[in-house]
């Protein structure tokens, strides 16, 4: 039987900034596979390879999405289809709201590890919930929605 969702924040995207560059990585891919094409001449082959990577892969890393859910039994951080973190509630021993910059705090966006058991899954500036665990690990994930979040998360993880 499957958990009760409790709560899902979907569709996370890289920061604007990153956005932008990419899509202009994409159009000069773009150029560079219709360069190939044109230039080519018999080896059919090599364009088909050049376009899947300077075309399929680009538009692959505009697509991905991360996911922030928390059912009955875990906090689940996944990044589809290349990543996916499960935080049992039952070891979350404080949840606190805060605010995060990816930048300065992280070394950038994505799912990010630092020192001292600090670990980031942050998408953009402002409001952030930190989940810290009985391992000792501290997890920022940045929410719009950070207060609703870190709610659920106390009420699934009997901290009241």
């Amino acid at each position: 039987m499957a958990a009760h969702l409790r709560y899902e924040r979907a569709g996370l995207r890289m920061p604007k900034g990153i956005r932008i560059a990419m899509y202009g990585m994409l159009a000069l891919c773009v150029a560079i596979t219709v360069a190939v094409w044109v230039a080519g001449g018999e080896d059919t082959v090599d364009a088909v390879i050049a376009t899947v990577v300077l075309l399929v892969v680009p538009l692959g890393c505009l697509a991905v999405r991360g996911r922030i859910t928390v059912d009955e039994d875990a906090l689940v951080l996944a990044v589809r289809p290349v990543f996916r973190k499960t935080i049992p509630l039952r070891e979350v021993v404080a949840v606190r709201v805060g605010e995060v910059h990816p930048l300065r705090d992280f070394g950038g966006s994505g799912y990010r590890v630092r020192g001292g058991g600090r670990i980031g899954f942050v998408h953009e500036a402002g409001p952030s919930v930190e989940v810290t665990t009985e391992a000792g690990k501290t997890y920022t994930i940045s929410d719009p929605a950070a207060e609703r979040l870190a709610a659920v998360l106390k009420d699934g993880a009997g901290l009241g």
